[in-house]
This record gives structure tokens, C-alpha cells and sequence, in this order.
């Protein structure tokens, strides 16, 4: 049996939209929106300084696009 919500993280390509989801946040150095929490994503894939968890912290990206969308 598999949840909906379960890929929710992976469909969101854009930081703001990632960041709006309890159990997503986004790996600024992979670009990417990944299952997890404050602490960091559940697999331990994103260095803790590149993790935005619940807003999105673009000091901490190399560059960002005109959709906001940190890469």
C-alpha cells in the first residue's frame, strides 16, 4: 500500500513549494527536495549547512534562479 505523500518531497522542484511541507526540505548543494526534518533529510544525503528546512535560506546557496529556486 503506498501513500500519496510519500513522493511529495521528489515532485517539488522549486525550493518555496518544498519548503512548505512538514516532512520536506531542500539541499541547496544537491538541488534538491528531500524527505526530512530541522535536523536534516532522513538519509543523511545533504551536508547540514546546506539544509533549509521550513523556509527557504539562500545565503546558504551557491546561486539561485528567477524562480527562486536554490541550486
Amino acid at each position: 500500500f503506498k501513500h500519496k505523500y510519500l513522493d511529495n518531497c521528489s515532485e517539488k522542484i522549486l525550493c518555496d513549494s518544498c519548503t512548505s511541507l512538514n516532512e520536506c526540505g531542500w539541499c541547496s548543494s544537491l538541488g534538491m527536495c528531500l524527505r526530512g526534518n530541522l535536523a536534516g533529510d532522513n538519509l543523511n544525503e545533504c551536508e547540514s549547512n546546506k539544509w533549509s528546512y521550513k523556509q527557504c535560506n539562500f545565503s546558504k546557496c551557491e546561486s539561485f534562479t528567477k524562480e527562486r529556486a536554490c541550486i
